[in-house]
């Protein structure tokens, strides 16, 4: 499972070493920069406003920095006002600027949309509705692109469904999570 960044973490060990991974749950998340021939259009949804633009660009110069910086983009992150605030969501975050700066260097480029049909594991792909970092656009590239990929739109979430509609997004996740392993299980040979 991975979430926003921790989703392009996730599609890479999916392509790069497919014999560990059974199953794959990419939330919030996209393929990253456009494949070969993929114009950019209004199918990739609406561009991230422009303070998470701003603020994510610049390289931060220290984690007092970087914490300010993902506190400041914390309430965009949400539908409702007041669902998710700073100080709750990072209540236990540790902020590294190094991590951060080296995040960027590795993200600015980076693309999986062109390997996508080579994910082999069933993959399970969630969106918010209102996602204004990651809008609902990008999630319905990622399920395109992955053979038999299923889309969950939540329809009250914004980037972090699991905060904004808990029982919707434990009820989609660990539903599919039975059905996979279910069906795993049935296809397992005895011994």
């Amino acid at each position: 499972m991975g979430h926003d960044t921790g989703g392009f973490v996730a599609q890479e060990l999916a392509l790069r070493h497919p014999e560990r991974v059974a199953g794959l749950v990419l939330v919030a998340t996209s393929p990253g920069e456009p494949g070969v021939d993929e114009p950019i259009d209004e199918a990739w949804g609406p561009p991230p406003p422009v303070e998470v633009e701003v603020l994510t660009r610049v390289p931060p110069a220290s984690d007092a920095e970087w914490e300010a910086t993902m506190k400041a983009i914390a309430p965009l992150c949400f539908h409702r006002a007041g669902a998710g605030a700073p100080e709750a969501l990072y209540s236990q975050t540790t902020f590294s600027a190094e991590a951060a700066v080296q995040m960027m260097q590795v993200v600015n480029g980076w693309s999986s949309a062109d390997r996508l049909a080579d994910v082999r594991a069933p993959a399970l792909v969630v969106a918010g509705r209102y996602d204004a970092l990651r809008p609902p656009q990008q999630s319905e590239r990622l399920a395109r692109r992955m053979p038999g990929a299923e889309l969950v739109v939540l329809e009250e979430s914004g980037h972090f469904p699991w905060l904004e509609e808990p029982e919707a997004f434990f009820t989609a996740v660990g539903g599919w999570c039975r059905r996979i392993g279910g069906s795993r299980m049935r296809a397992a040979p005895e011994r």
